[in-house]
Parts: structure tokens; C-alpha cells; sequence
């Protein structure tokens, strides 16, 4: 199976200690291997446009017409390839480049996620006619990439960026679940 080294929702994130402004509620995924916390007043949706979860933030009214979310999706890399984090992240930003037309940078550059190392990359880009700013954020371990995105419209990304922050500062790689073979 030919694995692409790009997925569209990645995230990123600026670590920084975090309080949340309610309760979390913890999140694990025993297959994969992976948890971590989230707001309590965000709504989980599993296996959402090709993610592993994503959680979505409250709507700020009816005029709001953006929830604000975290998701993350992961990646089997091939094994026989050994591919490091620079060059999954220089495959990355190419395809970015491609899928995100008018995307402008902001910042990026080296990070950490789950106690690895990570890159991260904040960005602008409007999507289906609406404007957005995006953190993004991945790392590898065992062949796999651990990609995270905090999406969210304009007005809205520095109301939830603490919160992502939260999520990824949470966020631990575990050990899989040992699964039976169909």
C-alpha cells in the first residue's frame, strides 16, 4: 500500500503551561496506542474526515459560524524506509504548498510532542470561501506519524489556542493494544 507522506489536517502547537478554564475529560485509544486530555465542554467525534478523534469547541452563538477544533491523524510509514522527521517534514510543507494555495506561514520550526521531537508550522488560508488560522504539529515514532491540527476562524484562534496547547501538552504515545489477526 502506497503511504503519502502528507495529510491535510496536521497539527501544531507552542507548548506552554496550560489551564484549562473548565474540567478535562481523558481520551485513549487502545488500538493505536495514544491519549490524552481534552475540555470537557468540547464534543469528541472519532474517526471524523480521515482522523483518529477530533474535538470540537463549543459554538460562541448562532452567528458562529466556525467551531473551532483539534484532530489528529496518524500515518504508517514504510517500514523499510526508516524516514526521519526531516524529511517527513520537508515532504509536508511541499504538499501544503499544494493543497493550500494562498497559505502564508507564520511561524515554524522545531518542537516537542509526546517527549519526542516534532515540527511545527502556524499558518493562515482560506478553505471553501472561509479564512482561517492553523497550528500544526506531528512526529514520528515507530514508522508511525502523530499528526495534530488546531484549526480555527480568525476571531476565534487565540479564544481556544490555550486549550489546543492543552491537548497536545497532554498527549502521551502508548502501547497498542495487542490486536487478533483477520
Amino acid at each position: 500500500m502506497k503511504t503519502k507522506l502528507f495529510s491535510f489536517f496536521v497539527a501544531l502547537t507552542i507548548f506552554a503551561p496550560t489551564a484549562y478554564a473548565i474540567g478535562t475529560t481523558a481520551y485513549e485509544n487502545s488500538v493505536l496506542g495514544v491519549k490524552m486530555d481534552y475540555p470537557q465542554d468540547w464534543e469528541k467525534k472519532e474517526e471524523m474526515q480521515g482522523s483518529v478523534v477530533a474535538f470540537v469547541s463549543p459554538r460562541a452563538g448562532k452567528d458562529d459560524q466556525f467551531a473551532e477544533n483539534v484532530n489528529l491523524m496518524t500515518e504508517i510509514l514504510p517500514a523499510a524506509s526508516s524516514v526521519t522527521l526531516e524529511q517527513y517534514t520537508e515532504a509536508t510543507l511541499v504538499n501544503l504548498k499544494k493543497v493550500m494555495k494562498d497559505q502564508t506561514t507564520i511561524d515554524s520550526g522545531s518542537a516537542t510532542l509526546a517527549g519526542l521531537p516534532a515540527y511545527e508550522i502556524v499558518h493562515t488560508g482560506t478553505h471553501e470561501g472561509f479564512t482561517y488560522k492553523t497550528l500544526q504539529i506531528w512526529t514520528l515514532k515507530n514508522n508511525k506519524a502523530y499528526l495534530f491540527t488546531y484549526m480555527a476562524g480568525m476571531d476565534g484562534y487565540d479564544q481556544y489556542l490555550k486549550d489546543a496547547e492543552g491537548i497536545f501538552k497532554s498527549f502521551e504515545i502508548v502501547s497498542p493494544a495487542a490486536t487478533s489477526g483477520v
